[in-house]
């Protein structure tokens, strides 16, 4: 099978039981669409979609890389493009393809299972923009995949990319309530902090990003449940957007993460 080609569902994991991520969300497909009913979630798309200088025109074909059940992906054919879907977890797919069905305006998306982000079965320079929502901090080599996806950018593509915020206050008791919860004899809780590998600060992941011909033109904070003012500050914002462009390397602003800090 050649990168170039789309099947209707790239193969099956043959190991999820050896990818812990894949099949903690292959567990919480059935219900995770319903996440996005409550205002926490529902923001967040709000907050994706709305980057400056990222934001999507019609007629862009876009990649959501890490879909889930869908939610951004089918926001955006709402917007006309035309988008590639795709997602590690097989029945995040079956359900990701359900609502989309049952939604008018989908026909727009093509929902793909995956076995991976580090090497995507699409030609060089396919698409005109990606979405990665809460995705590289489970992967094993985030600048890989960075590097993927500047690959299969059109040049001055458009990257939007979230990863937690090392700085997070949340985030800090989240880690400490998994590891207290595990010490007293108990199933560790929160049960994601087990698998998140990644966090950053701003400063850390701009570096990360340029390494790769992708420079941040924006920035944002976003913390679940709180007000908007609050939610946007470094200390509270447990999510960290960037809205990025790719480049030539030589144009990279090497100090691009500085910016904020």
């Amino acid at each position: 099978m050649t990168r170039g080609s789309l099947p209707a569902r790239v193969g099956f994991l043959t190991h999820t039981d050896h990818n812990p991520a894949i099949a903690f969300h292959d567990q919480l497909a059935e219900h995770w669409e319903q996440k996005y009913a409550h205002s926490t979630f529902g923001r967040r798309v709000d907050v994706i979609l709305t980057m400056p200088a990222v934001r999507a025109q019609e007629g862009e074909h876009w990649l959501d890389a890490g879909c889930g059940t869908g939610t951004i992906a089918r926001r955006l054919a709402q917007q006309g493009c035309r988008v590639t879907a795709v997602d590690g977890s097989a029945r995040m797919i079956e359900v990701a393809e359900r609502a989309a069905a049952a939604e008018r305006g989908s026909r727009l998306v093509r929902f793909l299972r995956v076995d991976d982000v580090v090497s995507l079965p699409f030609d060089a320079a396919s698409f005109d923009a990606i979405v990665c929502s809460s995705v590289l901090e489970y992967v094993a080599d985030p600048s890989r995949v960075l590097g993927e996806f500047a690959r299969v950018l059109r040049p001055f593509g458009k990257l939007i990319v979230s990863v937690p915020n090392r700085r997070a206050l949340l985030r800090r008791l989240q880690k400490m309530a998994y590891w207290s919860t595990g010490r007293c004899g108990l199933k560790p809780r929160p049960r994601y902090i087990g698998l998140s590998r990644h966090a950053y600060t701003q400063q850390e992941f701009g570096r990360l990003l340029t390494a790769s011909s992708l420079e941040p033109r924006a920035w944002r904070y976003y913390g679940p449940g709180l007000p908007g003012a609050l939610s946007d500050t470094r200390c509270a914002g447990t999510l960290l957007v960037a809205a990025c462009v790719k480049v030539d390397s030589h144009e990279v602003i090497t100090d691009a993460g500085a910016r904020g800090g």
